[in-house]
């Protein structure tokens, strides 16, 4: 493993001949889940309902006096009538306090759960609570630090957005006379597709910071972010595609489980141990770790625009 990782310098420790395709660090991945598969899920599905059950009843409180205020207020007695707007406020606060002190945390112990098992290392359920007892201030800090980013592109992103459909409107009556509204539809939605193409590529610029997080526990936040961009430079695409490609085991599990109402979305624990190992190998692979390699010895099938050698005619 690379323990020299520069946050400001592209990784130099390995770089792959052609860059691979998404069958490769599938295949990858269900090479490193073959006898983990279990163990994997059970540690998602461990992460996921404390995460869920605390944001729940994180609510409580708010819902409470909410509900509260508004009994009160049915019965005629209005002295406590802003408890229904300060519950609301208060489950807003609570439920998005609980997503960063817990999120974080979570998500880097479940990136070191992945990477144990590319690095063929024992599993531990205990591992997804490694960033409460090392790294808790960081952990947190860092899920902050993506989120104020990426809400900060959004908000940015909603009011160009606003602005434009506001100037566009001001010149279709003005100039040509149009007043009906659903001649800006189109505009409308190419601004929005903008922006949510906007946020996906800010987002895909910090897609390895949990990983990097969980692989190196002594880099700040900021560096961790900052390493992140580094590596992800050139590589957006290739992680968008290899997310993409798991769209149709995602419909698998969503029609699974309506048809069983509800059962069959246990299947999207594997489903997520299946897509976390595979960014887990992509990871390892453009950071310079030796890993994955070792996991897909014989890629010359899976590599991009590589064709299989003809067979020899008869």
């Amino acid at each position: 493993m690379n323990n020299n990782f520069q946050p400001d310098t592209p990784p130099s420790y390995y770089a792959p001949s052609e860059p691979k395709n998404a069958a490769y660090y599938r295949r990858c991945a269900r090479n490193v889940l073959q006898g983990n598969w279990v163990n994997l899920s059970l540690a998602q599905f461990v992460s996921n309902f404390i995460l869920e059950a605390a944001m729940g009843l994180s609510v409580l409180p708010g819902f409470v006096m909410a509900i509260v205020g508004a009994l009160m207020a049915e019965g005629g007695d209005y002295t406590l009538s802003f408890l229904p707007f300060i519950g609301l406020l208060l489950m807003y606060v609570l439920l998005f306090a609980v997503a960063i002190v817990l999120g974080g945390p979570f998500t880097v112990g479940i990136a070191r759960v992945h990477l144990n098992a590319v690095d063929k290392k024992p599993f531990s359920l205990g591992t997804i609570f490694s960033a409460f007892k090392q790294g808790l201030g960081r952990a947190i800090g860092l899920y902050s630090l993506y989120m104020l980013v990426v809400v900060g592109v959004a908000v940015l992103g909603a009011l160009v957005m606003l602005g434009a459909i506001c100037v566009l409107t001001v010149l279709l009556v003005a100039i040509f006379e149009v007043a009906s509204p659903f001649i800006l539809i189109p505009f409308v939605l190419v601004f929005y597709f903008g922006v949510v193409a906007l946020v996906a590529a800010f987002s895909y610029r910090y897609a390895m910071i949990f990983y990097i997080a969980a692989d190196h526990p002594e880099m700040r936040a900021v560096e961790v972010l900052r390493a992140s961009v580094t590596l992800m430079k050139g590589n957006k695409w290739r992680l968008f595609c290899l997310q993409f490609s798991f769209i149709g085991w995602s419909l698998l599990a969503a029609v699974a489980g309506m048809i069983t109402c509800g059962l069959g979305m246990l299947a999207i624990y594997p489903l997520a141990a299946y897509t976390a190992t595979a960014n887990a190998i992509f990871y390892d692979d453009i950071s310079g770790r030796e890993t994955a390699q070792e996991e897909c010895s014989d890629t010359s099938a899976f590599l991009i625009n590589e064709l299989p050698p003809e067979e020899p005619a008869e």
